[in-house]
């Protein structure tokens, strides 16, 4: 009568061989996909390591807010600046200006969005972006010195790099009396 251990139970040394041979081929074929598993991760290690340390890195440089009390005007003036070390392709800059205008205890707001266009930029390039806010009626006769009037730009670089991924660059700025310019308030680089 057969029990329950007979089905392990080798009837020659070729059986036993065969069995030893099957198993090790199974454990072959585990860590096969294991190394399998460790290789995709490594190559997308691999990419995201050139993605980080061979890319344009786009940032704001020279940022200046000048006011013309003859002509009435405010001048805002800044670049953007490739600190990478590769060329960063389809550059697109964008500027948006949004200011508040405070007069007779009301206020009034504006938007301005203004692309800066060029299709590359390369490492150590500037792209300038220059703006001229015209004042009107609601403007005293000096208003950004009285902060009466406060700019916030906003000026944003949307970009790609050795691969397709797009990078973008944003920064906002906001007019500080205290220094009588422009200040950082916001950075984000992706």
């Amino acid at each position: 009568m057969p029990d329950s251990l007979s089905v392990f139970a080798f009837h020659n040394s070729m059986e036993f061989w065969n069995f030893v041979m099957a198993l090790a081929t199974a454990v072959n074929l585990i860590v096969a996909i294991f190394m399998w598993l460790a290789i995709l991760r490594s190559i997308k290690l691999t990419k995201t390591e050139i993605e980080l340390s061979y890319r344009p890195l786009i940032g704001i440089i020279g940022i200046t807010l000048s006011q013309h009390k003859e002509l009435n005007e405010l001048h805002i003036k800044a670049s953007f600046h490739n600190f990478g070390k590769i060329p960063a392709k389809e550059f697109e800059g964008t500027s948006e200006i949004n200011h508040v205008v405070i007069a007779h205890d009301r206020a009034w707001a504006a938007t301005e969005t203004l692309p800066i266009g060029t299709t590359a930029l390369f490492p150590g390039a500037d792209a300038s972006f220059r703006c001229i806010i015209k004042a009107d009626a609601l403007f005293s006769r000096d208003p950004v010195l009285r902060g009466r009037f406060k700019p916030e730009i906003t000026l944003e670089a949307r970009y790609k790099g050795v691969t397709d991924v797009e990078h973008t660059t944003t920064e906002t700025y906001r007019y500080d009396q205290e220094i009588n310019g422009l200040k950082l308030m916001k950075c984000n680089w992706t």
